[in-house]
């Protein structure tokens, strides 16, 4: 039986938080999981006192101290001796879980995992999709041999694992090891609201949002070449999210100058996760071409915004088609020449119908109790 115990700690670990969002999914990650255990579960958050973009500080929050964030308790270290203090002031009295997020990070992977083990925590290790074949194959060897180091220094011994999906399951048993210690629990999604954006289809006309990382995993280019082709003349496209890879975005900005109609293709910046939902919801659908997500939380934002989504078959909502949701696809182009044409037909009826299909779809994937009570049992709260 799963049990209320508060004498029990768990620290999540990871280099960015709020009130800093330029990194993405995991932050969401973390927000939407402390959010749903924090009325029976003890949680701290270590993370990096350092916007992700711009390496400033953050402005907004005490440094190298525990203290409150929207009723988290945050630190926010400077360096390498703060991350240690934060460590070392944790309590002795109770139960501590270090929930280490990544793999990659020196300063808030290797160097806490460390320091767990040292003081005899006990460590949960999730890569967020770090493992995956296209995370890999950027700086591949560099990263297979800091694996390799890695398993030989002992420092994975006992550790336990969480999954975000088979497939994460997969990666993780080919990188690290099939006899390990590993939970499947998807990530926690954002709770849909009850507010709705209604928006007007006619057939010929389609407003598409990409919100996510300007990297090239995200493959955003491949969607600018879709736009070139004339049957799709008529899409208009809306860019949200941080530049992650600038090398990148400029090659994205050549593909923009070069469609017929440039001033179809419009970039917003990044947007604050506390306006997102209001602002892609003026697209009647998500398109994403990922090469690889592990869950996707704009891919489920929109989901639960009553919006359809295009996306890759690289993520774990590849059954779209057969709820009326919207396309999970193979990268190759004339597929989805094929959905968006289809998609720009969509009347009024089709649209609402494709809204309704996508919350229920939503609705079907996700049961907040359940997730509840298995990241519960993950952190070991258990009789």
């Amino acid at each position: 039986m799963i049990v209320h115990k508060k004498n029990s700690l768990v620290v999540f670990v990871y280099d960015h938080f709020y009130p800093d969002f330029s990194a993405g999914g995991p932050i969401t990650s973390f927000y939407n999981l402390s959010k749903l255990l924090k009325e029976h579960q003890h949680i701290r958050i270590l993370t990096s006192a350092f916007e992700y973009q711009t390496r400033n500080e953050i402005a907004d929050a005490n440094k190298n101290c525990w203290t409150d964030w929207k009723g988290l308790s945050v630190w926010y270290a400077t360096d390498r001796l703060s991350i240690k203090k934060a460590i070392d002031d944790l309590p002795n009295s109770q139960p501590v879980t270090f929930y280490l997020n990544g793999m990659f990070s020196v300063y808030y992977f290797l160097y806490p995992l460390w320091l767990a083990k040292k003081r005899g925590f006990r460590v949960i290790i999730s890569p967020r999709g770090m493992l995956q074949q296209g995370a890999m194959n950027r700086g591949k060897l560099k990263k297979q041999i800091y694996i390799l180091a890695l398993k030989l220094s002992g420092l994975l011994r006992n550790v336990s694992w969480h999954a975000t999906d088979k497939q994460e399951r997969e990666d993780i048993g080919l990188r690290i090891g099939y006899n390990l210690s590993i939970m499947d629990i998807p990530n926690v999604p954002v709770v849909a609201q009850e507010i709705h954006y209604p928006l007007v289809k006619a057939s010929g006309e389609l407003r598409l949002v990409y919100f996510s990382l300007i990297a090239e995993k995200k493959n955003l280019g491949f969607v600018l070449e879709l736009l070139e082709n004339p049957q799709l003349s008529a899409i208009q496209l809306d860019i949200y999210g941080p530049i992650k890879d600038q090398a990148y975005w400029e090659l994205c900005l050549l593909k923009i100058n070069d469609l017929s109609s440039p001033n179809r293709v419009t970039y917003h910046g990044r947007v604050n996760p506390e306006k997102s939902i209001s602002e892609i919801t003026k697209s009647h659908a998500l398109i994403l071409a990922t090469h690889g997500e592990n869950f996707g939380h704009a891919i489920v934002e929109m989901l639960s915004a009553s919006r359809p989504v295009i996306i890759s078959d690289k993520t774990p909502w590849i059954d779209l088609e057969k709820y009326g949701a919207g396309y999970s696809l193979p990268l190759k182009r004339e597929i989805w020449i094929e959905k968006l044409s289809g998609m720009l037909a969509w009347n009024e009826a089709d649209f609402s119908m494709a809204c309704s299909s996508a919350l229920l779809y939503y609705q079907t994937k996700f049961n907040f109790d359940e997730l509840k009570m298995r990241y519960l049992e993950l952190f070991s709260l258990r009789l």
